[in-house]
């Protein structure tokens, strides 16, 4: 009993973790480096870290337009999935140079997390553990949470579309 009871509650851990990913990446901006002549998306995307820029809607944050970093850092016997923020400001388009602040830790376990990356109707429809088209935004975003010991996915792979429409010229920078 007091196995399963473990393995639920950490596969309810999981999902809501993932959830809250999912409604974050969904909602990314099209955001582009300068407006009037846009040279790339403000995006980064590797294994360990993906960076974007993100719309926060009123209730219990302030709304406003936000950079967004998901990191994927170690932590105790395993690895932590960290959500982290600061404003967007006009003209701050160096994620590098960002003073990150409101960390929340969404997943935190024995297991391994990485993220990969394609666009099939772009032609890219291999995963990609970095995403290098700086004029395009991937169409889809994989989360492989992987067991430490057996190397077994601790989860089905999740994937996750952008929800985005719009045209890159209809976006501010």
């Amino acid at each position: 009993f007091d196995a399963a009871t473990g393995t639920i509650g950490r596969q309810s851990s999981i999902a809501t973790g993932l959830h809250i990913v999912a409604q974050d990446i969904a909602r990314i901006e099209r955001a582009v480096d300068n407006a009037e002549k846009p040279s790339r998306f403000l995006f980064s995307g590797r294994a360990e870290e993906l960076i974007y820029v993100l719309g926060e809607r009123p209730g219990n944050n302030r709304a406003g337009v936000y950079w967004v970093r998901l990191l994927v850092r170690a932590g105790d016997g395993g690895a932590e999935l960290v959500r982290l923020r600061a404003p967007f400001q006009v003209g701050n388009v160096e994620p590098g140079l960002i003073d990150w602040a409101d960390e929340v830790v969404l997943l935190r376990g024995d297991f391994g997390i990485g993220f990969s990356y394609r666009a099939p109707r772009s032609g890219l429809r291999s995963w990609a553990s970095n995403w290098e088209a700086r004029n395009l935004l991937p169409e889809q975003i994989k989360i492989e949470i992987r067991d430490l010991a057996t190397g077994r996915l601790r989860v089905p792979n999740f994937v996750t579309a952008l929800k985005i429409g719009a045209e890159a010229a209809c976006v501010w920078a």
